[in-house]
């Protein structure tokens, strides 16, 4: 899966947003990958159906940082750096606010992601409780400023320079919370226009604006530092375990 999705995101990739609407705080690895289905372009003939390879969600790790504090009165924060793979033209800082919010309710919160590819401001929705699993929606509006790679090893067809597409990216997921972190699971699409050019085997001529319509499937793990309860300890404070190791709960 790995290198099917580095293969189809040859060029750059579409950004992923790779946290929930509730702010954990600490530091976290982050991985995520995920693919395109169906059909991008709307056109009938011999060229309907590509879809340009850099609308396909992206292929990165990076590391995160939250802060958020122990007052539910008050707003938390989380930063990120995604390191996208191969396109590493495309490092990418996501800056996200989560809104005051009670422990267990309605979380909700709002960011942006710039890289040198693209910028997309975002909104965040769900019931997620701290440290645990629930569903969310993420809703962004993607502005993109690169152009794609073509020629023998891609269709006769790529993508425009400047801001060649817009398109709206709404998605739900899933938080599986896990002892070494928690996994996500997302669909999300990807709903717009974008400026097409062919390439003749030399250079590149326009050739007109396109309909994007197609749906992306993917999964974003985080890796955290596990703190277990001091059951049995005697002592009241938390236990600490390494980062990205298993400790199971002290036996009391």
């Amino acid at each position: 899966m790995a290198a099917l999705a580095a293969a189809l995101c040859a060029a750059a990739c579409a950004p992923v947003v790779t946290h929930g609407p509730r702010v954990e705080p600490g530091w976290a690895g982050v991985g995520t990958l995920g693919v395109a289905l169906g059909h991008c372009d709307s056109r009938a003939g011999a060229e309907s159906g590509r879809c340009p390879e850099a609308l396909n969600p992206m292929f990165a790790v990076g590391a995160s940082y939250g802060v958020a504090p122990k007052d539910s009165t008050r707003p938390a924060y989380s930063f990120t750096g995604l390191l996208p793979i191969p396109d590493l033209a495309s490092l990418t800082a996501d800056a996200y606010v989560q809104a005051p919010a009670p422990r267990g309710g309605t979380v909700y919160g709002g960011g942006a992601q710039v890289s040198p590819r693209a910028v997309m401001p975002y909104v965040q929705v769900g019931r997620v409780a701290r440290g645990g699993s629930g569903w969310y929606t993420t809703q962004g509006v993607v502005f993109t400023a690169f152009s794609s790679l073509a020629g023998d090893i891609h269709p006769p067809e790529t993508l425009g320079d400047g801001i060649y597409a817009v398109y709206w990216t709404p998605g739900v997921a899933y938080r599986w919370a896990r002892l070494m972190g928690a996994l996500h699971a997302y669909a999300s699409g990807a709903l717009g226009r974008y400026h097409a050019r062919r390439y003749s085997g030399s250079d590149f001529t326009p050739d007109g604006t396109r309909t994007l319509a197609t749906l992306r499937v993917g999964m974003t793990v985080e890796i955290r530092r596990l703190r277990g309860g001091g059951t049995g300890t005697g002592t009241g404070r938390p236990r600490r375990c390494p980062f990205g190791r298993f400790c199971p709960p002290p036996r009391g």
